[in-house]
């Protein structure tokens, strides 16, 4: 299950609303060395850093609150198509499997993925990985967020 959220053309109001939700927050392009990955690809579009996998995985780990359910709210470019199929998995469970083609063209755009209760209770972190499926990639993705559902 996804989660549409609100364009991202009322800055102000969501991100104000979203900063103050968040848990943590992933920058792609950015790699320290928690962050884990498998054949990454790298660039920037918009004046906005991305990461992709070409039929590969990446992953972050990512902080949680151990005691209120969480969502991962990632943020992609509205004009791909096509080319990416992916699942969403945390600590190797499947939260949901994505498909882009135009969704928000000619701007960036949020998707939200609750995460069940029992991945993060009474924990503080879980690993999130973007994992491509056959013969396909992941999207570009943005950012990364957990957000208190």
């Amino acid at each position: 299950m996804c989660l549409r959220l609100a364009p991202r053309c009322i800055k102000v109001a969501e991100s104000w609303v979203l900063v103050t939700l968040d848990t943590d927050f992933a920058n792609p392009f950015v790699y320290p060395p928690d962050r884990k990955q498998n054949d990454p690809w790298v660039g920037e579009h918009k004046g906005r850093k991305w990461r992709l996998a070409h039929c590969k995985w990446f992953s972050f780990d990512m902080k949680v609150l151990p005691d209120a359910p969480v969502s991962l709210v990632a943020t992609y470019w509205g004009d791909d198509c096509d080319h990416a199929t992916f699942d969403i998995m945390v600590d190797g469970a499947k939260v949901a499997t994505q498909t882009l083609n135009r969704e928000a063209p000619g701007r960036f755009f949020d998707v939200g993925y609750p995460v069940p209760a029992d991945l993060t209770k009474g924990r503080n972190s879980i690993t999130a990985r973007f994992q491509g499926h056959e013969k396909k990639n992941t999207d570009w993705l943005f950012g990364l967020r957990v957000v208190k559902a």
